[in-house]
């Protein structure tokens, strides 16, 4: 609607509005009285008119509005993102993700370290625990993350080293004290049945249980502590909190009834635009 159209007399106290307050959902709810009202009882495609003919509309119409394709592309132009943002962003997803050996190739291509204290000693923990280093990784974790000393996992591991050392005596004790809290919980009971099941098979080598004395259990708890300690950070990679974030803004502006260029495939990044 043009402010420049003059009212009827019908109208009475109605007042010429910015068509942006409109766009952009500032609009006075004041104004949304009167013969305005009758609009509840229409519905969609149906036209509506005031007793000037120059007003005419359609609820559709009013209800859709279209954020303007050349606005759009160049505020998206004029956005700053520079490489070395975008390459830490990579890293971090890499690196939260637990891959660090595409992480390392990374930083080797792109020229960039790892300067976040709390990565750095988060890859050192991962790294022993990978390479079999529980005393190392303990110990790194009595001073960073002592609570996830507790964690079932990393417990269950240790448990596994004693076996592998034929310590069974001392595995016994161990399990004693810190795994059978964890009986008790049916999101680990099954769990530490089967690694219990540990002790009671003389030849190891040929029990039904056996794999978790091979390389890949140090692999799965390397990757479990490592979520543990994400998890103890409130927060994921940054990577998938900006595409949760664009999701969240996609669905405000459907809920606001905007047309905008939407971005339909994440993985590629292509958008649809309006129709003009």
């Amino acid at each position: 609607m043009r402010s420049c159209v003059d009212f009827s007399d019908a109208l009475n106290g109605f007042e010429p509005v910015n068509y942006k307050d409109i766009r952009d959902g500032t609009l006075n709810t004041d104004y949304s009285v009167g013969e305005l009202q009758q609009l509840e009882e229409l519905g969609p495609g149906e036209i509506y008119s005031y007793q000037n003919p120059m007003m005419e509309f359609t609820l559709e119409t009013m209800m859709k509005m279209a954020i303007d394709t050349e606005d759009w592309e160049e505020e998206m132009n004029t956005a700053q993102i520079v490489k070395p943002y975008m390459d830490r962003i990579v890293l971090d997803y890499l690196v939260t993700e637990g891959k660090l050996e595409a992480a390392h190739i990374f930083m080797e291509e792109s020229l960039i370290r790892l300067v976040d204290e709390r990565i750095t000693q988060r890859v050192a923990i991962v790294e022993a625990i990978k390479a079999g280093d529980l005393n190392f990784a303990k110990e790194e974790l009595s001073a960073f993350k002592p609570e996830i000393l507790r964690n079932f996992h990393l417990l269950k591991q240790q448990f596994i080293q004693l076996i592998r050392e034929e310590r069974h005596n001392d595995a016994f004790d161990f399990a004693q004290l810190h795994l059978k809290p964890f009986h008790e919980d049916m999101a680990f009971l099954k769990q530490v049945e089967e690694v219990m099941s540990l002790l009671v098979f003389e030849n190891i080598s040929t029990c039904p249980v056996k794999d978790f004395l091979g390389e890949s259990q140090w692999l799965k708890t390397a990757s479990e502590v490592n979520a543990a300690i994400l998890s103890s950070f409130g927060k994921g990679p940054k990577l998938q909190r900006l595409l949760k974030k664009l999701t969240l803004n996609q669905k405000q502006l459907d809920e606001r009834a905007y047309e905008y260029p939407r971005m339909s495939d994440m993985s590629t990044g292509e958008l649809i635009y309006p129709e003009e």
